[in-house]
């Protein structure tokens, strides 16, 4: 069963953010919801590869490829980056070798790449990543609110602390990492997900 307690803003510099539409308690269920679209992961693929991502989005709807894509508005990076150089390196590569992604856009391949490597989320006990229509637009914050919590057929945010009602929902997108210096957290930050990291914590 979903459970709302945000909605999505968009606010100067930060683009759309999650934030709270009345008091959460910790502890309490921030949001829960299915997944707009998960990987399907073959043999020895990890959960994001590039193959595991195409074959799930170009056998879903209209709809859910516009969710995917959508995940994306708010993420400024440049086209040189060598993220995107090798995301589009890979659409092209699939899209050559696979029958299941002839016929798509290159660019539309591109970016549901991009969208699950800067946005995606464990799933399924780690044997799939997964975009969520609003779990996937929480912002990042090293001194986070919020936890990501699985919880088989839907991902949930659990409040960390109480969150007030007009306060952002924010998440640590690091993991183990998040307890290294500020300098290591930043420079990961920038490598992996392509923004430089101003929480108050940095």
């Amino acid at each position: 069963m979903s459970i709302w307690h945000v909605e999505v803003v968009t606010r100067p510099g930060l683009g759309r953010c999650l934030v709270a539409t009345s008091t959460i308690l910790a502890g309490e269920t921030i949001i829960s919801e299915e997944p707009a679209l998960q990987t399907s992961p073959e043999g020895d693929e990890q959960i994001d590869a590039p193959t595991a991502v195409l074959r799930a989005y170009c056998s879903a709807s209209s709809d859910i490829q516009q969710t995917v894509i959508g995940s994306l508005a708010t993420i400024e990076y440049e086209s040189s980056c060598s993220t995107a150089v090798k995301a589009r390196e890979d659409a092209e590569q699939i899209a050559e070798s696979h029958l299941w992604a002839q016929g798509h856009d290159v660019n539309s391949l591109q970016l549901a790449i991009m969208a699950f490597r800067l946005n995606g989320h464990s799933f399924n006990g780690g044997r799939s990543a997964a975009l969520f229509p609003l779990l996937s637009k929480a912002q990042h914050s090293c001194s986070p609110n919020a936890l990501y919590q699985p919880t088989g057929i839907e991902g949930r945010y659990v409040a960390l602390t109480t969150i007030l009602s007009g306060d952002e929902v924010v998440m640590n997108y690091l993991g183990a990492e998040a307890t290294m210096g500020h300098r290591m957290r930043r420079s990961l930050l920038q490598m992996q997900k392509l923004f430089l990291c101003r929480c108050e914590r940095c």
